[in-house]
């Protein structure tokens, strides 16, 4: 069970690094203002992940049940790789302003020295220069009567070197509204969904992310394919606390408390699932702050 775990994190985090501790370190050499701008779009990015895959079916049936792994691909938007970062002490370096890189951005910005004798040059950490996130999350789901379904993503706490315990729930519940009007749910099944879901890295860090959507879907009569689609809400945060010392001799330290949202918002979804034989495969595209592509494979009863 361990290595199956183990998977699941290289591939969630293995593109930014992040198992290595990189963002965290790089972090802690901003400020609160220039830390909460630094990564932003790392919880932007995150979020949007998240809260795709939640659906690929509006009908809710008792007591069926289905197991289903998802891949999430968000893509990070070019605007979203720098940020204007303000010099932090102009009596020891050159310049107002500078443009340097976000999490996802490439090269720091260096903030020349007035004088090399009494500082060296400023330089802000790069980002891990990647134009996408993946995220990949086991999802389970159990129908209940009253057109009821609940929803549960987990992966058991586990312990990475250098970072702690990493930690992943979440749930959510929906519900078929158009069994309200029986000739409407055969026509076109229509339901509501609230998600919530937490991630935990050490005591340091905490990702919760909430999402509310309205979606249908639609299947056809001679082949075992349905269409769907939905619009929602979601709303992502991250907390983060590390010590912050000025970057030059003589510089306080500063313990930071980052609270964060993300510019996640208003999301539309639509795509399609296939059942072949036993496995359900589907994939569909979300537009909101970031595009974010899904595709999925599991089995329903």
């Amino acid at each position: 069970m361990k290595k199956i775990v183990s998977i699941f994190f290289i591939i969630l985090f293995g593109a930014m690094s992040l198992a290595q501790g990189d963002i965290i370190e790089d972090l802690k050499q901003f400020g609160k203002e220039n830390g909460e701008k630094y990564m932003k779009p790392f919880v932007t990015a995150f979020g949007s992940d998240l809260n795709s895959g939640w659906f690929s079916t509006a009908k809710t049936s008792p007591m069926s049940f289905g197991l289903t792994f998802n891949a999430m691909l968000a893509v990070v938007p070019d605007d979203d790789k720098t940020f204007l970062i303000h010099n932090p002490n102009d009596s020891l370096y050159n310049g107002d302003y500078e443009v340097t890189a976000t999490v996802f951005g490439n090269n720091g910005a260096i903030f020349e020295s007035k004088d090399t004798q009494v500082v060296t040059d400023l330089s802000l950490p790069r980002g891990v220069d990647v134009g996408m996130v993946l995220l990949i999350v086991p999802q389970a789901h159990l129908g209940l009567p009253g057109g009821f379904e609940v929803e549960v993503r987990y992966i058991p706490p586990y312990e990475i070197k250098d970072m702690g315990k990493i930690s992943f729930v979440g749930a959510g519940v929906k519900y078929q509204v158009s069994k309200l009007i029986p000739m409407l749910s055969t026509i076109v099944p229509i339901a509501i969904q609230g998600t919530y879901q937490q991630f935990k890295l050490g005591d340091d860090v905490t990702i919760n992310s909430a999402f509310v959507n309205l979606h249908a879907s639609r299947g056809l009569v001679v082949f075992p394919l349905t269409f769907y689609g939905g619009i929602g809400y979601e709303h992502t945060t991250l907390e983060a606390k590390y010590t912050y010392t000025e970057p030059w001799e003589g510089g306080t330290p500063h313990d930071i408390d980052l609270n964060i949202t993300g510019d996640n918002g208003f999301r539309v979804t639509a795509g399609a699932c296939v059942k072949i034989l036993l496995l359900d495969v589907m994939v569909d595209y979300s537009v909101g702050k970031y595009q974010t592509v899904r595709a999925g494979v599991g089995f329903s009863i």
